[in-house]
């Protein structure tokens, strides 16, 4: 959430609790981490790590504050420049109220959209905006994890994951039926997160 200049951390619009801020709950603790780790979130795993950042707020007026905030926090992020997308300890992803204008014609940006994976195509233009497509499970499938998955429904995933991929994006799903057999078929079929 966007409140009084600060972006603050919270599930519900934040009333009391304007001290926990993004850059003290996250930037600075994981700033610290990477510089411990010799330029890693974790020592010895050398793949960058995403932070998602869901906003609350409206999402053009929330990205300009969270834009000068990152600008500190620019030697560990991914970023994309000139044309290309340069891999950092941090990639920063948002979700929620997506500043999709701000973020597809920015020459130079530190952050990323989380788009939705029903709307992504394997041909799209502009993939260096999206690092990740999300969807909630029951949006996509009706497996509940008994019995196999339907030959249709795990094509359908098979599809998607394959037109995400096709551009650079994790795919993740959330909300799946907390069940093993559940996440192991979304991993055989490609699901990221």
């Amino acid at each position: 959430f966007l409140k009084n200049g600060k972006l603050v951390v919270a599930h519900i619009f934040p009333y009391f609790k304007g001290h926990r801020t993004l850059e003290t709950l996250y930037l600075e603790p994981l700033a610290q981490r990477i510089a411990k780790n010799n330029g890693h979130v974790y020592a010895g795993y050398n793949s960058q790590m995403i932070l998602m950042i869901d906003i609350k707020t409206n999402g053009d007026e929330t990205y300009q504050v969270l834009k000068q905030l990152l600008e500190k926090y620019r030697g560990m992020l991914t970023h994309y420049e000139n044309g290309k997308v340069v891999y950092g300890a941090v990639t920063i992803v948002l979700s929620g109220h997506k500043p999709y204008g701000l973020i597809e014609n920015a020459p130079s940006r530190l952050a990323f959209i989380d788009e939705d994976l029903r709307k992504i195509r394997g041909d799209s233009v502009n993939h260096n905006v999206f690092a990740m497509a999300s969807c909630k499970y029951s949006q996509l499938l009706k497996w509940d994890g008994k019995d196999t998955v339907s030959n249709s429904e795990r094509q359908k995933l098979l599809t998607y994951v394959a037109m995400a991929h096709k551009i650079g994006a994790k795919v993740r799903l959330w909300a799946a039926p907390e069940k093993k057999e559940v996440w192991d078929e979304l991993l055989s079929c490609g699901v990221d997160l």
